[in-house]
């Protein structure tokens, strides 16, 4: 609306000080009398004087901007960096020696074969020539509840237990495979159900950590089984396979490891991106 009037006031101007036109003008537009003179140079900074006022007010916009961007980067690299330096310096990124003793001795009869934050398993010497496989991802835990009845002075031995960890194994005969949903608790195996594939290969089901696709029978409810057929599963994996408690605590201990080296390549290339 003030652009508007601004142009007639210089239409009016630029037609001269005297004449009908002008007095007309001058008549119908109410910044006349507030202005006073309808010079030039009093029209000239009626018309332009938003202008500079615009700009520096743009500018300063800008700048403010400007700094606060700077200020969370600066803000945010730092506390990536000082979290990264935190994990280094409490020991987070060192493999603890129970693990390494524990590792080794599963390597005598194992494969370990770790991606990133997933890790395979792979059975040296296998029994009848059946393939055998485990597989878990560092971050495919439990969530444990706590008990009603939960004892305050149990809570250090608590913190000190990791979380269930599921994984799975396949046992594959023949391009078949009969496949295993457990998790580790307390250095045991736990079976969850039991399942097998017809059209999917063990690969896939390691892939998508023992989740079949639709195609497939999903196998019954392995709590509703007879009392002894699930010990029997469970005695199968272990004499026949060497799925045991070692692998049990393997597991849930690596898991823990493989989390905290994780989270600091995370931070790492959190700070590689944002700086």
């Amino acid at each position: 609306m003030k652009i508007a009037r601004c142009m007639l006031r210089q239409r009016a101007i630029s037609s001269g000080s005297t004449g009908t036109k002008t007095k007309s003008l001058a008549a119908v537009t109410p910044f006349t009398g507030a202005m006073g003179s309808t010079g030039s140079s009093s029209s000239s900074v009626f018309c332009t004087g938003l202008a500079p006022n615009l700009s520096l007010s743009t500018t300063m916009a800008s700048r403010n901007l400007s700094s606060r961007s700077f200020s969370s980067k600066s803000t945010l690299l730092e506390i990536l960096a000082r979290e990264e330096q935190e994990e280094v310096d409490t020991g987070n990124t060192d493999m603890p020696s129970d693990l390494s003793d524990l590792r080794k001795t599963i390597e005598e009869s194992w494969k370990i074969v770790e991606d990133g934050p997933s890790t395979n398993l792979f059975k040296i010497d296998s029994p009848s020539g059946n393939k055998i496989q485990v597989s878990f991802h560092c971050q495919d835990s439990l969530e444990v509840e706590e008990e009603p009845d939960h004892d305050e002075e149990d809570d250090e031995e608590d913190e000190e237990a990791s979380s269930p960890v599921r994984f799975t194994v396949t046992v594959t005969k023949a391009g078949n495979s009969l496949n295993f949903a457990c998790f580790s608790e307390y250095g045991e195996v736990k079976i969850e159900g039991v399942s097998t594939t017809a059209s999917s290969t063990a690969e896939y089901v390691h892939e998508n950590q023992g989740t079949l696709p639709k195609i497939e029978y999903q196998g019954p409810d392995f709590t509703e089984l007879a009392e002894d057929l699930q010990d029997a599963m469970g005695g199968y994996l272990d004499e026949e396979f060497g799925v045991n408690s070692d692998v049990a605590a393997f597991i849930a201990m690596s898991a823990d490891f493989q989390e905290e080296t994780n989270y600091v390549d995370f931070l790492k290339q959190a700070q590689s991106i944002v700086s």
